[in-house]
C-alpha cells in the first residue's frame, strides 16, 4: 500500500509475475525452505489496484450519465427545426419551463442538422462545466490508477494500455474548454466596453474549429511525463529501512499538488499559442466573421469558444462588409442554441454600424425600386432586368441584423429596427427559404 501525503487515503497495489525460485526440501523439518526468488524479465506482469468507493466517484458517474443525456437530448432537437419564440414571450416563461426549453425545445418536423454532436459537447456552456466536474470528483483515482499504469506501461509499452491512460488524459480536454470559457467571461466582467465586437480580447479566446481544440490537448498527452520529471529530485523512503512513524508529509509537498501550479502555467501556455496560431492561421476568415453580426454574437457576445459558421461571402451588390447566407431552419436551431446552452453578455450592437446598416439597405430598396419602374418603358429588355432587379430585391428585403438587448435576449431585426416575427420566420421554414444575415 502506498499513500501520496500524510492522511491520505492509501491505495494498495498488488501484482502477480512468474519467477525463478531456489528452494530446499528439509526432511526433518518437513518443510520447503525458499532460497531466492527473482522475477523472470520478458514475461507478463499482472498488475492490480485497490481504490476506495467514495460518494465522490459515486455522484460523479451520476453526474455524467445526466451530462450525456443532455447532450443526446440537445443534438437530437438540432437535428429539427427549434420554433422561433418572439423575446416578449421568452421574457413571461418561468424559470421551469426556460430549464425544459434548453434540453427539449418545441420543434418542427423539418430537417435543419445545424449543430454536430462535437460542436456541442465542446461549446455547451452546461455541458462542459458538468463534465468538468465528473473530472475533478474522481480525478483523485484516475491519476493514481494512470500513474501506475504508467510506471509498468514505459518499460514495455502495450498498445491498448497506453490507450487506456491516453483516454483517462483525454478528459482534461474539457478542463480546457472550460478554462477558455472563464477567461473568455472574465474578460467581459473586467472590459469597459460597450459596444459588441470592440474587445478584442475576448474574441482572441475562440477556436475556429474542433481541430484546434484536438490539438490543445497533445500537451495533456504528456501530463504524466511532466508531473514524473517535476518529482524527479526527491528521495525515497522504504519502510524496509528505517521506521516511517513520525515522519509526515505535508498536502502542498505531495506528488502532485506540488506540481500544480507548473501544471496550470504550461496549460495557460499551450492554450495561449494553439489560440495564436489558429489566429494567424486563420487571420482572413476571422475578419470575415468579425464583421458578421451573428459571428460577432459567438466572438464577442457570448461564453461560445466554437463558432458555429461555415462560411462567410461579401455583400452583394457592392455594399460593404460580411453576409452570411443561412437557411430559415438552421438560424432557428442556432439562436436556440446561443440563447440556452451559452451565456449572452447582451452588448447591444455599435449604434454607427446600425446605421449604416439600416441606410444602405434602405437606399438598395429605392434603387431597386426605381429600376423595377424604369424597364417597364423597355419591352425588349425587361425579362433581363426584371431577373437582375428581383434577385437584387430579394436580398435586400432579407438582409437583416442580428443582435442582444441588455438581458441578452438574442432578436432578429430589418432595417427598421423592428423585430421580426415568428409568423414571418414560420413561412420561411415552410418555404426552406434563406436569410441574408448582415
Amino acid at each position: 500500500a502506498k499513500t501520496f501525503n500524510t492522511g491520505g487515503t492509501p491505495m494498495a497495489e498488488l501484482g502477480v509475475d512468474n519467477c525463478n525460485m531456489t528452494y530446499v526440501w528439509n526432511a526433518t523439518t518437513n518443510m520447503v525452505d525458499v532460497v531466492s526468488s527473482r522475477v523472470m524479465l520478458g514475461e507478463v506482469h499482472i498488475l492490480a489496484i485497490i481504490v476506495d468507493r467514495s460518494s465522490t466517484t459515486v455522484a460523479a458517474f451520476y453526474i455524467k450519465v445526466f451530462a450525456l443525456l443532455m447532450v443526446l437530448g440537445g443534438y437530437s432537437a438540432s437535428a429539427k427545426t427549434v420554433i422561433w419564440v418572439d423575446t416578449d414571450k421568452q421574457i413571461l416563461w418561468p424559470w421551469f419551463k426556460r430549464l425544459y426549453q434548453k434540453f427539449a425545445p418545441d420543434l418542427y418536423r423539418h430537417p435543419s442538422h445545424a449543430l454536430t454532436m462535437q460542436y456541442i459537447c465542446y461549446n455547451s456552456d452546461l455541458f462542459v462545466l458538468l463534465y468538468v466536474v465528473t473530472v475533478l470528483l474522481d480525478e483523485n483515482i484516475a491519476m493514481k490508477f494512470t500513474r501506475e499504469m504508467n510506471e509498468w506501461n514505459q518499460w514495455n509499452p502495450d498498445f491498448w494500455v497506453s490507450v487506456q491512460i491516453y483516454s483517462m488524459s483525454f478528459r482534461w480536454l474539457w478542463i480546457n474548454c472550460c478554462f477558455v470559457k472563464m477567461l473568455k467571461l472574465l474578460c467581459h466582467n473586467v472590459s469597459i466596453v460597450q459596444y459588441n465586437g470592440h474587445n478584442w480580447l475576448v474574441g482572441f479566446f475562440n477556436f475556429s474549429s474542433v481541430v484546434p481544440i484536438y490539438l490543445s490537448s497533445i500537451a495533456l498527452m504528456a501530463r504524466h511525463q511532466f508531473i514524473n520529471y517535476s518529482n524527479s529530485v526527491r528521495h525515497d523512503l522504504s519502510s524496509h529501512v528505517q521506521s516511517l512513524d513520525g515522519t509526515d508529509l505535508d498536502l502542498f509537498a505531495s506528488w502532485y499538488v506540488r506540481c500544480f501550479q507548473p501544471m496550470a502555467l504550461v496549460i495557460f501556455i499551450n492554450l495561449v499559442a494553439i489560440l495564436t496560431l489558429d489566429r494567424i492561421v486563420n487571420y482572413k476568415w476571422w475578419s470575415r466573421i468579425a464583421q458578421n453580426s451573428l459571428g460577432r454574437q459567438y466572438m464577442f457576445n457570448s461564453t461560445s469558444i466554437l463558432c458555429g459558421i461555415d462560411d462567410v461571402q461579401d455583400k452583394p451588390d457592392g455594399v460593404g462588409g460580411q453576409m452570411i447566407m443561412l437557411p430559415a431552419r438552421k438560424l432557428c436551431t442556432l439562436r436556440w442554441f446561443l440563447s440556452s446552452h451559452l451565456l449572452c453578455f447582451g452588448l447591444p450592437e455599435d449604434p454607427k454600424c446600425v446605421r449604416v446598416w439600416a441606410s444602405t439597405v434602405l437606399q438598395t430598396k429605392s434603387a431597386v425600386s426605381k429600376g423595377s419602374t424604369s424597364t417597364n418603358g423597355s419591352p425588349t429588355k425587361a425579362p433581363l432586368k426584371d431577373a437582375k432587379a428581383t434577385t437584387t430585391e430579394d436580398s435586400a428585403r432579407n438582409m437583416l441584423l442580428i443582435g442582444q438587448d441588455q438581458d441578452g435576449y438574442v432578436h432578429l431585426m430589418d432595417e427598421n429596427k423592428r423585430d421580426v416575427k415568428a409568423l414571418a420566420i414560420e413561412v420561411k421554414i415552410l418555404r426552406d427559404s434563406m436569410f441574408y444575415i448582415t
